[in-house]
């Protein structure tokens, strides 16, 4: 939090002392607490399901137009389906941290509804609260919803958003993110301590675990593992750059086959704010630095597909 100026405000109320030397030090530690700001770290699990089904725009515009009765049909009953594996997989989840001794708890739908009140406008956000219909709403319904007859959207979102060729801008305050681009050899407790302590206020960290179709992801790493060896071994020129892959793809067949591990694809990622783009600019420079304590990775600040990642966060 930049400035902490509620932590600071509380400090000040808190301290009784007249004694000249004590409110000096109160006022040092003041200063100290303005320049280098406080952290605050808040962390929260998201829980999505991709649809297996391919269901095209096209056969969304049959459904609609009468052509697809079947599957309109069977549209309520897939929802229920997908809030069900959610609910089950949000006990499973709460129970496993409770087992290694972590507190968590599942928000309720006033707290949802606030924090992407606050995600979608960062600067109206700060000066007036979220709408009363938004928290009645929540309370009054033991299952939250944002549907009815006006949108999530129009109910959230405050302010028009765009996107440039560095930025998205949305509520007048400029986004960026920076993405994990070569991953640590080793991953350690404390490269991630240093990483973040690196880090410049205002920002997001977001770590996203997918799980893939185990056969699926063999299928494609054997595809790939045949494609690289021949491009070596065939090759009038010996390319050891593919050796290097079809052996790296050979140990990975290898293993998966031989444990019950299962593969996931990961991301990192950072998202930073700012209202002026010239300190975002910087705190985007300050961040692709902070990546090198993380076991010497190297990150890139992604210039394409800002609403997607935005989003993401």
């Amino acid at each position: 939090e930049p400035g902490s100026p509620k932590v600071i405000a509380a400090h000040r109320k808190a301290f009784h002392s007249a004694d000249p030397l004590a409110r000096k030090m109160l006022e040092e530690r003041v200063r100290a607490i303005e320049s280098g700001g406080i952290r605050h770290t808040r962390i929260y699990l998201f829980v999505t399901l991709h649809e297996k089904e391919n269901y095209t725009p096209w056969s969304l515009f049959g459904a609609r137009a009468g052509k697809g009765e079947g599957l309109r049909a069977r549209l309520p009953e897939k929802h229920e389906e997908k809030l069900q594996a959610l609910h089950e997989i949000s006990e499973i989840l709460s129970l496993s941290f409770e087992a290694i001794g972590i507190p968590a708890r599942r928000l309720s739908g006033e707290e949802l509804a606030l924090y992407f009140y606050q995600a979608l406008n960062p600067a109206r956000s700060r000066l007036i609260p979220a709408p009363a219909s938004l928290g009645k709403s929540a309370r009054e319904e033991k299952d939250f919803s944002l549907s009815g007859s006006r949108t999530a959207r129009s109910r959230l979102l405050f302010s028009r958003a765009w996107s440039e060729e560095e930025f998205v801008t949305i509520d007048s305050v400029h986004h960026a993110v920076v993405n994990l681009h070569e991953k640590p050899e080793v991953l350690e407790e404390w490269s991630m301590k240093r990483l973040i302590a690196h880090l410049p206020f205002d920002y997001k960290l977001l770590l996203t675990v997918r799980t893939v179709d185990e056969e699926k992801v063999k299928g494609e790493k054997k595809i790939d593992f045949n494609f690289n060896r021949n491009l070596y071994e065939y090759s009038p020129f010996k390319n050891y750059e593919a050796k290097q892959k079809f052996m790296e793809l050979d140990a990975f067949l290898e293993e998966a086959s031989g444990t019950t591990q299962r593969p996931y694809h990961f991301s990192l990622s950072v998202l930073l704010r700012d209202p002026e783009r010239e300190a975002l600019k910087e705190k985007v420079k300050e961040t692709l630095l902070a990546f090198r304590e993380l076991g010497e990775s190297e990150a890139v600040s992604e210039d394409f597909d800002h609403f997607p990642l935005f989003f993401s966060h």
